[in-house]
């Protein structure tokens, strides 16, 4: 067996995108919708290094940038990058396992930043209603509505009032220092 071929294939001269889709299925390491999505992936890329005169196994590092570059143009969402970016560097990865002296121009590629989900917020109605509720008057009870009072008042996150200490506390002042 050559050194750079997998028990069950052939090596063959230049790997192509189809014989990796196939390697994928043949080992039943990825689902049908990752295949499929794979293969969506890299005949983009495909179709765009055509336009530059390249093709997979000759694309450089810039093309690819270049290839995320219009895809970020072309309207697609952060996740729909970091989904192609992902096949490229898996296809790229297989490559250099059959063939190691050729060179990763996946290296150093950065996929764009998820932006966060704005936290989920209570209406003033839902607060309300919250607090209109009768605690008690025993120690769990008090504490509950002042943990409440105080999410409420000061707009702090939940994460900032557990991590609260009485140092923190000025009330004299009627203040609170909260460190994110």
């Amino acid at each position: 067996m050559s050194a750079g071929s997998r028990q069950g294939e052939t090596l063959e001269a230049e790997p192509s995108i189809a014989s990796w889709l196939a390697a994928l299925a043949s080992q039943k390491s990825a689902s049908e919708h990752t295949l499929r999505a794979y293969g969506r992936e890299l005949r983009r890329l495909e179709a765009f290094l055509a336009t530059r005169s390249e093709t997979p196994l000759s694309a450089t590092n810039a093309s690819l940038r270049a290839h995320l570059a219009s895809l970020r143009a072309g309207g697609l969402e952060t996740t729909s990058i970091r989904r192609a970016l992902s096949a490229i560097r898996a296809y790229y990865r297989w490559v250099l396992g059959r063939d190691p002296s050729r060179h990763d121009p996946t290296t150093g590629l950065r996929g764009p930043r998820c932006g966060r989900p704005l936290p989920f917020v209570l209406t003033r109605g839902e607060v309300d209603l919250l607090l209109a509720l009768d605690f008690g008057d025993d120690f769990h009870g008090i504490r509950d509505r002042a943990i409440l009072e105080t999410l409420y008042s000061s707009g702090c996150r939940v994460s900032e009032l557990c991590r609260l200490d009485l140092d923190d506390v000025d009330l004299d002042a009627s203040t609170l220092r909260l460190r994110g």
